[in-house]
């Protein structure tokens, strides 16, 4: 039983809107309107999950549609990072904007779970292709994710960089991958984020256990 279901992700998707828009609207400022944007791309591997689901099983289309949901997915979490952005609020407003981003970071973390819901099955038997049970391939799926983040936020790399731009995108990942002391920003970000995406995901399974449990001997 997967607790994100339809109608309580839907509930955080019109809470978040509901908060922007009164926002706007009381304010006359619209500064954060990009965070709209951002959950559309946090919602696309969504989509991308469920065309997959529907799939007709040609192994061109199965790859292109299974890489695409693999390279949009940090868009799910990249939506936390976004309090940077408090920076530009003052007194109340900053308080309430606060609640405004995790709302809308909320709402693109359930989209990136749910999307990971969807390809339970096909997840599984890749993890088991590399000697992974569920957790272990989770938690290295979380940390990809972790360092997709890193990319987004600090080394300001867009998803579609890879298909304009690919050759300075990889470039700039074999960067930053090196051991050495220039790169320690980079494992420390990508670790603190993958242990509060492991958090989270770790709170919605025993969740999703819970109510396995519940159906069980209900």
């Amino acid at each position: 039983m997967n607790p994100l279901t339809e109608k309580n992700i839907r509930f955080i998707f019109i809470s978040a809107l509901t908060l922007y828009f009164f926002r706007a609207m009381v304010s006359w400022d619209i500064r954060f309107v990009f965070l709209n944007w951002n959950l559309f791309l946090a919602w696309l591997p969504v989509y991308f999950a469920r065309k997959l689901n529907k799939s007709s099983g040609r192994p061109f289309q199965v790859i292109m549609l299974a890489l695409a949901w693999f390279f949009f997915l940090p868009n799910s979490f990249y939506i936390f990072t976004d309090l940077v952005h408090l920076q530009w609020s003052k007194g109340f407003w900053k308080a309430y904007d606060s609640i405004l981003i995790l709302a809308f970071a909320l709402s693109g973390a359930a989209y990136g779970f749910l999307s990971i819901h969807l390809l339970k099955e096909p997840l599984e038997r890749f993890f088991r292709a590399l000697s992974l049970d569920h957790i272990r391939g989770m938690f290295a799926l979380l940390l990809l994710c972790s360092f997709g983040v890193y990319i987004g936020r600090i080394g300001r790399w867009n998803t579609w960089d890879l298909v304009f731009n690919p050759m300075d995108f990889f470039q700039y990942v074999f960067e930053i991958t090196r051991l050495s002391n220039a790169n320690v920003e980079v494992f420390i970000f990508t670790g603190l984020f993958w242990l509060f995406l492991v958090l989270i995901y770790t709170v919605v399974y025993q969740y999703s256990l819970k109510r396995e449990m519940h159906e069980v001997h209900s």
